[in-house]
């Protein structure tokens, strides 16, 4: 196994949240795995200390009063890059609006909220390894080598796509979210994946696809059996002529979200999909 290239205790994590009892829990417990932490109660606290101190990452929190999590991420991305000073921005599970502005505000990731503890700790074991493989490495090879490491571990199917939505490349995490490999994708186009009741909206939207987009939808696996899945894609466009040339995708599996009852607003959506298509 590759060794990480931060050392944890060297690393200051900054928990930015109105509620105490938030900040306090996930410091210590990202204490107990090593890292130093401090925490800020409202925007305006996190924008002095960011001024002060020098952190390896921030956990944001975006709904708080005086100064949303949102004004904070917009104000820092003016004179921090998301290499300088990784953002990873907590929202409530449902607001799927708040995770499209944080990302093209310039947020690293995202976590939901309530907060599972594991994956926030991958988060932010993610973004540091990116940070950190970023300014250590001083041959291109050596880049390129962190930067496959980094995407064959993680549980997120990473892809890349023709306009058409055909795969050019699949992540290792096919295998886990879809049941293939990533061979078995190749050439393939992620709409004959989808759902039929999500594909016509899939297309429309693909159409006018945004730079920065999320969409939740069903994908098949190659049992057949769908899963719910949230994809995030980022357009990358000819400078010329505006046309979309390739297609970055990050899809994560949504099912144990839709399964448990900490997520009605998106359970209603599945009840309601369902019964359309049924």
């Amino acid at each position: 196994m590759m060794k990480l290239p931060y050392v944890a205790s060297e690393c200051t994590i900054l928990v930015v949240d109105d509620e105490e009892m938030n900040r306090d829990m996930l410091c210590r417990r990202l204490e107990r795995k090593g890292f130093q932490t401090m925490s800020a109660p409202d925007g305006f606290a996190a924008l002095e200390l960011i001024d002060k101190e020098d952190f390896a990452a921030v956990v944001l929190d975006v709904m708080m009063p005086k100064l949303s999590g949102l004004e904070v991420l917009h104000t820092l991305r003016k004179t921090h890059g998301p290499l300088d000073l990784p953002i990873i921005v907590a929202t409530a599970k449902t607001e799927t609006d708040d995770v499209l502005s944080a990302l093209k505000l310039g947020a690293n990731d995202y976590i939901a909220k309530p907060i599972n503890f594991e994956i926030a700790l991958a988060r932010v074991q993610n973004v540091l390894s990116v940070r950190y493989s970023a300014r250590s490495a001083g041959a291109s090879e050596e880049s390129d080598q962190r930067s496959s490491w980094l995407v064959s571990k993680s549980v997120d199917m990473i892809s890349v796509h023709m306009p058409d939505g055909s795969f050019t490349f699949a992540s290792p995490a096919s295998k886990m979210i879809l049941g293939f490999d990533a061979s078995e994708l190749d050439g393939r186009s992620v709409f004959e994946l989808l759902h039929p009741a999500d594909r016509t909206a899939m297309a429309m939207e693909h159409a006018s696809l945004a730079d920065v987009h999320t969409l939740v939808a069903r994908l098949r696996r190659k049992d057949d059996a769908y899963v719910w899945v949230e994809m995030i894609t980022r357009a990358e466009r000819d400078s010329e002529s505006g046309l979309i040339v390739e297609i970055a995708m990050t899809t994560r599996d949504l099912t144990p979200y839709v399964m448990s009852d900490g997520f009605p607003e998106l359970k209603g959506r599945v009840a309601a999909a369902l019964a359309t298509t049924s």
